[in-house]
């Protein structure tokens, strides 16, 4: 389940780095030669965006992993328990 999540992430990312781009470029025609101010432009829009996307996709993966972790936690305490429980029970 969990690496078939990641592969949704995984394809939104790409959708949403491959939309500024061509928001852009139908935009603006997608004119660039010879002036630099416009690839400046093009790299502040860009950085911008996929910046912010990827900042939000870190942090919804880190909470994934936080979760499955704390759940894999409470197993393995659960599990200690009862090994201490039954070790109690056979003396």
């Amino acid at each position: 389940m969990k690496i078939k999540f990641l592969k949704w992430i995984i394809l939104f990312l790409f959708i949403v780095m491959c939309v500024p781009y061509i928001l852009y470029f139908l935009n603006f025609s997608g004119t660039f030669q010879g002036n630099n101010q416009n690839w400046a432009n093009f790299g502040n829009f860009i950085g911008g965006i996929i910046t912010s996307v990827f900042s939000f996709a870190s942090f919804i993966i880190l909470f994934i992993n936080y979760v499955y972790d704390k759940e894999k936690v409470n197993k393995d305490r659960a599990i200690e328990y009862l090994k201490h429980v039954i070790y109690y029970f056979e003396i």
